[in-house]
């Protein structure tokens, strides 16, 4: 292996993942959100979401007292886990719209960032969580309808490993979607395996179109490539950005 890859812990330390341009000020819905970066409005997506939960857990009912009560368990509710969050500022603006039209004991927001460059945020605000962690370590006890990671892998060693844990987090009906570029994933020669990888991602099932990769339902990829490590060297990918090369070698049978 390259005596100059980094590893996971190592990576973390440098400057270019520390970056603090990427989702500070990106906003839910708006320019400069997430709703232009997803391609869909996440707010009206949980709201509509919630509302066909409610819907189908209703079908056989034509009481409004059990209507009231599934509307309220554990089958109609939402939860969003957000990946490099940045500030959060995108997960506090939908959490205050959220609570505003009456959702807030039916939605769980949780962002993540291995930053604590948290905007300050209303604390009654209880359906949301801002966690400073490393994904690396991030073990969730539940699953997750919604999961993005809005430009988060630019900065992350194991970008196949990311992928491949949030898919399986996801709830059956659940949606993954990650900002990714192809050139940052490397062989361990230096040349790109972007190409080689997407294939092995879209047997699978993962959709990727302008630079968005998307998965819908839980499963478990089988990737057969083994991680060697990163470069921070990287330089500038497609955002504009300094960004990490992330370095694979195929694993043959």
């Amino acid at each position: 292996m390259n005596k100059h890859l980094l590893n996971s812990r190592d990576l973390e330390k440098s400057s270019v993942v520390a970056n603090s341009l990427m989702n500070r000020e990106r906003k839910a819905i708006g320019s400069n959100s997430y709703q232009h970066e997803l391609g869909f409005n996440p707010i009206e997506y949980i709201v509509n979401i919630l509302n066909e939960k409610v819907r189908t857990a209703c079908l056989t009912s034509k009481e409004l007292q059990v209507y009231k009560a599934k509307a309220h368990n554990q089958q109609t509710s939402f939860s969003w886990l957000d990946i490099c969050c940045g500030s959060g500022k995108a997960l506090i603006e939908s959490t205050e719209i959220l609570t505003s039209k009456g959702f807030s004991d039916r939605v769980k927001l949780i962002g993540i960032d291995l930053v604590d460059f948290f905007q300050p945020y209303d604390q009654n605000l209880t359906s949301l969580q801002l966690l400073a962690t490393s994904v690396n370590d991030y073990n969730p006890n539940q699953q997750f309808d919604l999961i993005t990671c809005i430009h988060g892998l630019h900065y992350i060693g194991d970008k196949l490993s990311i992928i491949k844990k949030a898919i399986s987090w996801l709830e059956p009906t659940g949606l993954f979607v990650a900002n990714i570029d192809l050139d940052n994933l490397r062989f361990e020669d230096g040349t790109v395996a972007g190409r080689s990888i997407l294939a092995t991602l879209r047997k699978q099932g993962v959709v990727y179109k302008n630079h968005l990769l998307k998965h819908k339902g839980n499963k478990l990829l089988r990737l057969p490539y083994e991680y060697l490590g990163a470069s921070d060297k990287a330089g500038p990918n497609y955002t504009g950005q300094a960004s990490v090369n992330s370095y694979y070698q195929k694993i043959n049978g």
